[in-house]
């Protein structure tokens, strides 16, 4: 889907592995881009029978107070188990194994100077990557309702609002999806579409 990066966003590997890895579990998640740039490795299980991660905040910007991770998601519906499809996983541990710099966060995704990354100035790298491509409409929303709709198509309206973290399925069906059928469990659906959308970054 999106190789865009490996040219466009800022020079050294770890900022293109942080941009596709980041992009990839929203693609499969439907996670808030808050959320996700607040996940922590100790929200995150890759070893259970059904690896999953635990959405517990997300990212803020302040005037006066900077970024920071405000200790609870967007509204309590928010905080919620999310299940990680199989290719996420061994990404993710890939990741845990060689993750270098300072990390005093426990971030999954931190800065470079191990703080935590606002949203504007990953929500940049993307509109930077994807600048001049036919995927340059995308934003990081697009990922978030393709999920919904997914989801809303393959299970239920219910399946989806669980997994997008909103309070009703008032919201889930106004604002991202449209009718309701049956498949089977979300992990597997997530990763087929996580699959057929998305190659591997090139290296090299």
């Amino acid at each position: 889907m999106i190789t865009a990066w490996q040219t466009k966003d800022r020079p050294g590997p770890k900022a293109t592995d942080d941009l596709f890895l980041f992009v990839m579990l929203l693609v499969v998640t439907g996670l808030r881009p808050g959320e996700l740039l607040a996940l922590r490795w100790t929200d995150v299980n890759l070893l259970a029978p059904r690896p999953y991660l635990e959405v517990t905040g997300t990212i803020k910007q302040e005037k006066g107070l900077g970024v920071y991770r405000q200790e609870y998601p967007k509204s309590e519906s928010s905080e919620r188990p999310v299940e990680i499809p199989g290719s996420l996983v061994a990404m993710l541990l890939e990741r845990q194994v060689i993750q270098t710099g300072p990390n005093p966060i426990d971030a999954v995704f931190p800065s470079r100077v191990g703080s935590w990354i606002p949203y504007s100035n990953m929500r940049r790298r993307w509109v930077s990557a994807v600048a001049g491509t036919k995927y340059a409409w995308v934003t990081f929303k697009t990922f978030r309702k393709a999920v919904a709709k997914l989801l809303t198509e393959q299970y239920d309206l219910r399946t989806a609002q669980e997994q997008l973290g909103h309070a009703s399925q008032t919201t889930t069906e106004t604002f991202y999806v449209g009718l309701n059928t049956e498949a089977p469990k979300v992990a597997e659906t997530l990763e087929k579409f996580f699959k057929e959308s998305t190659p591997s970054p090139k290296t090299g």
